[in-house]
């Protein structure tokens, strides 16, 4: 089991992307009619007027009227990525080719990946030399017979894990994923890993639902669909030596969006979770201690 701690992604990280947002830029004074949307690029978010009219307050800071005059409505579409909600998604055409200037990390992890090639790319400096890089197929499928190699349906790899990236101070991250029509990441987290222990066989994944279904006096059932999130629970074992390490990381995590991995093998993808961690150590043995970890993750 280890932890990716992400970096938050600013503006002033995010050097390039082919990623981009098709509502206007907001403009003090201009009458906006309801449902109309705009973008305000100092912090990355669009906002729908829900009454007619014209301000020159910020949509954000629109909030002193007794009606709400604009709402939220989500990041812009280049920043969808690196929103904490999973439902967010950055979307673009043949190509999806984002560029950060980092720091210090060690660790990648894309989720919500839509399609069929992905190449990741790592500098020691913007412009400077290459010290990593991954290619990979998003698109495949398991042949065990003819029938399979003629009519298997082929699967969407739709996340992943990269550890062990070279530090440097003055890190580039290119990540490009690419397509014949459209590509799609929903989140990209970048940061440095923690490990904890050894994941016990036993881990659990579940999707929870926050769909709401009633049923009638004639047992009818109506459903309203709304978004899912995962959630695992899995049993750690850890050196006693680890033990404070780990409780300081559960500390500085508290409350806090980071990606629980239980392990790094593709065949067990639903392990990954991206939300928030409630961890419990137990000391039952003499070199060795349990965390028993429960992470509800992000719709």
């Amino acid at each position: 089991m280890r932890v990716l701690k992400p970096t938050k992604i600013t503006p002033a990280l995010l050097a390039s992307t082919t990623a981009t947002e098709a509502a206007a830029d907001w403009v003090s004074g201009t009458t906006y009619a309801v449902g109309a949307t705009v973008k305000r690029t100092t912090v990355q978010r669009l906002y729908r007027r829900v009454t007619a009219g014209a301000g020159t307050v910020a949509p954000e800071l629109d909030t002193a009227t007794a009606l709400p005059v604009w709402v939220d409505g989500g990041p812009t579409n280049d920043y969808g990525m690196f929103d904490v909600e999973n439902y967010t998604v950055t979307t673009a055409g043949a190509a999806l080719t984002v560029v950060l200037n980092l720091g210090f990390f060690n660790a990648v992890y894309l989720s919500g990946l839509l399609g069929t090639g992905l190449t990741v790319t790592v500098r020691e400096a913007p412009g400077g030399a290459v010290i990593y890089t991954y290619t990979d197929a998003l698109v495949s499928r398991v042949v065990n017979n003819w029938y399979d190699y003629f009519f298997a349906p082929f699967v969407q790899k739709k996340d992943l894990v990269l550890e062990g990236i070279p530090l440097s101070p003055t890190a580039q991250l290119t990540v490009a994923v690419t397509d014949a029509a459209t590509t799609a990441c929903a989140s990209l987290d970048v940061g440095s890993v923690f490990l904890f222990g050894t994941t016990e066989y036993g881990a659990k994944a579940r999707l929870k639902s926050y769909s709401t279904t009633k049923a009638d006096v004639f047992g009818r059932l109506s459903t309203v669909k709304r978004y899912s999130a995962k959630t695992m629970t899995a049993r750690v074992l850890m050196d006693l030596s680890n033990a404070i390490a780990a409780q300081a990381v559960l500390d500085e995590l508290d409350a806090v969006n980071a990606v629980w991995i239980a392990t790094t093998l593709d065949a067990y993808g639903p392990l990954r979770v991206r939300g928030l961690a409630d961890g419990e150590i137990s000391f039952d043995l003499v070199n060795n201690c349990y965390l028993n970890l429960t992470v509800t993750g992000n719709i």
